[in-house]
């Protein structure tokens, strides 16, 4: 085993150990709170003429949004590595999209700067219909996604841990 496949799988098993927290840690209830009441009729439907309505959760529930933020932001100093946080959900009125809630940091695998919403990759759409979480490697990202559970245990968003792959030699922008 090389030196940098060592350190790549090093970090996969820290990111799988991240998301094991991030799944407790991550409250299903508040994230359906969170994209509960207008947010998802403004990211299906946004109106020009209320551009500062755009569907973000923290238009519904500015504290439930803070402590979300907070969370995935204290998750991310859990390990000693770069590692950045994204929360995903799928809106019963949008089938196959997914919509982003929140984003930490710049290193993401699916997040594309100004883009709230995105056609739901296979690996989120095994993670939603499996619940269980799934590792996704390739070009100079290694991902890890995680189900967050309802009380009822009904899969109700993905959290999204991304972080460099020590083995890539330089990092591209998430939209190339």
């Amino acid at each position: 085993m090389t030196r940098e496949s060592l350190k790549t799988r090093q970090t996969l098993a820290a990111m799988t150990e991240l998301a094991r927290v991030a799944s407790i840690m991550v409250d299903g209830e508040e994230v359906l709170r969170l994209a509960a009441g207008r947010t998802p009729y403004h990211v299906a439907c946004p109106d020009p003429l209320y551009d500062g309505v755009d569907g973000k959760p923290c238009d519904a529930w500015l504290l439930g949004f803070l402590r979300m933020k907070k969370t995935l932001r204290r998750l991310e100093t859990l390990v000693e590595f770069t590692c950045n946080t994204a929360l995903w959900t799928n809106p019963p009125e949008r089938d196959g999209r997914m919509a982003l809630l929140m984003h930490n940091g710049n290193v993401h695998r699916y997040y594309v700067f100004g883009d709230v919403e995105m056609e739901t990759p296979p690996e989120m759409s095994e993670v939603m219909a499996g619940g269980e979480a799934t590792t996704v490697e390739g070009g100079d990202r290694l991902t890890v996604l995680t189900p967050l559970l309802d009380s009822l245990g009904d899969v109700v968003g993905i959290v999204e841990l991304t972080a460099e792959d020590p083995a890539a030699k330089s990092m591209v922008p998430a939209h190339e």
